[in-house]
Formats: structure tokens, sequence, C-alpha cells
């Protein structure tokens, strides 16, 4: 082999290894799927949480190795182009993605924790600064409860430092997801739980109580979020905390594979 096709292959056999050959798999791994999505949100800044959606969403197809890029379609303001390069597991990966997991911890509406049946009897005892949630219990079998939260929440996944999945026997569906708050986020909410110790405070995930354990002291930056989660359930969500806070809905539009 002569002198130019050797320092040819040494760059070639360099690049692979400073790129990891990620960009080389992009050529190599024939078709893939383009998801369209579209970004829901009554919040006034939907511009800023488009541009976030893009971000996170490519934020948690990197932390699982996937290969991938996120954009936003020009002539569609609220829609963005997810496409994946030879992605198994569709219907995980597709949960993973598009599904925001909004974390927040509530105050429990009334001095007391009562649940309700029917969500309509719920909404004879909310005021106006409160909202009747899903209570399931754990048990997304059984028909759930009903329990009336405040509407502002204390502490939301804009205050998520860390999070991670947990089993303290190691059995699958067995497991919970540990998180950490941000250190202002933790001055306030050691503060907060300082004042309602006594007090029931709803853990939400995505619009659905999952617990509500009662404040026995002071909390400041760590929590716990209980719902007898699997280990790859537990492991996504920790991922998607961790991955930004999206006060927002993510609509699969269209998917169509392509070669």
């Amino acid at each position: 082999m002569n002198s130019t096709k050797s320092k040819y292959l040494a760059l070639l056999l360099l690049f692979c290894v400073c790129a990891g050959c990620k960009t080389f798999s992009r050529f190599t791994n024939k078709g893939g799927t383009d998801y369209t999505v579209e970004i829901e949100t009554a919040e006034p800044n939907k511009e800023e949480l488009v541009e976030r959606a893009v971000r996170i969403i490519q934020i948690r197809i990197d932390a699982i190795g996937l290969d991938g890029e996120v954009s936003r379609i020009p002539d569609k303001p609220n829609q963005i182009s997810v496409k994946l390069y030879g992605a198994n597991d569709a219907e995980r990966i597709k949960k993973f993605l598009f599904t925001t997991y909004q974390l927040e911890l509530k105050k429990i509406g009334g001095s007391s924790f009562q649940t309700f049946p029917t969500k309509e009897s719920a909404e004879t005892v909310a005021t106006k600064e409160q909202e009747v949630l899903p209570y399931s219990e754990f048990d997304d079998s059984r028909s759930p409860q009903y329990v009336v939260v405040e509407k502002k929440a204390v502490i939301n996944g804009e205050d998520i430092r860390d999070a991670s999945a947990y089993s303290r026997d190691g059995t699958d569906g067995n497991y919970e997801i540990l998180f950490s708050l941000k250190p202002e986020s933790a001055v306030k909410f050691g503060d907060w739980t300082g004042k309602n110790i006594g007090q029931y405070l709803a853990i939400v995930l995505d619009k659905k109580v999952l617990s509500v354990p009662v404040i026995r002291g002071q909390i400041f930056d760590q929590g716990t979020i209980e719902g007898r989660f699997t280990k790859a359930s537990a492991e996504d969500v920790a991922l998607s905390l961790k991955s930004g806070y999206l006060p927002a809905t993510i609509k699969l539009l269209e998917e169509k594979p392509f070669k």
C-alpha cells in the first residue's frame, strides 16, 4: 500500500474514533422514521416553549444513544420534525420522547386529605384557586378516586437538578424515582415544608396524583416519586425529568418511514 493510501486510511480511522462514528452511522444505517409532532400549550410564551421542546427532545435522543436530529418545520410554527435513524423498540421510544412528564408538587386543598368517587363530586367543594385531579393509589387497574389540590405548584419540573430510578429490593414493578432540587428551589421548598408540617402534599405527574404523603418535617433538596414503576418506566421518567421541564403537550401527528 502506498504512502498516500496509508495516510488516507489513518485519517479515516482517526475521524471515526474522534467522532464516535455517529455521523458515519447516519449513512450506514439504512432507513429510519420521521415523526411530525405538534406542541400544544396554553402558556403565552409559545415560541419559547417550541424552541425548548426541540432542545429537550434532542437531549432525550442523545441520552439513550439514538441517532437522530430534531428541527422546526418552517411553515408550521408549532410543529417539529424528529428524524430517527435505524431506531428499534418504536413504541417505547415514542412514549419516552413525546411524553412531557410534567412533575408538580401541590398542596392538598382543605385542612385534611379527602378522596371523592367522581370528578363531579370533588368539583362541588373546589374553589377557583383549586383543581380536581385523578388519584390512582399506585394501581391503574382500579377506578380512580379524585382529590382537590391547589392550582399553584409548590415545586415543578423546572426546579429539578437530578433524578434517578431506584428500587429497595430490585424487583420490577417496585421502582420509584428519586429527585434532587436546584439550590434556590431547595431553599424555597425547605421554607414551605417547614411552615406546613402535618399537611398533605400531592405528588403529581402528568396531571395525575401518584401519592399523597404527609409532611413529617422540613424537607429541603430531595424527594421521591412513588408509583410502583417498572425499571424501564422509572428510568424513562428519571431521564425525562433531567432533560428539562416542558409545560406543554407533545402531540404525535404523523410518522413515516424513510430509506
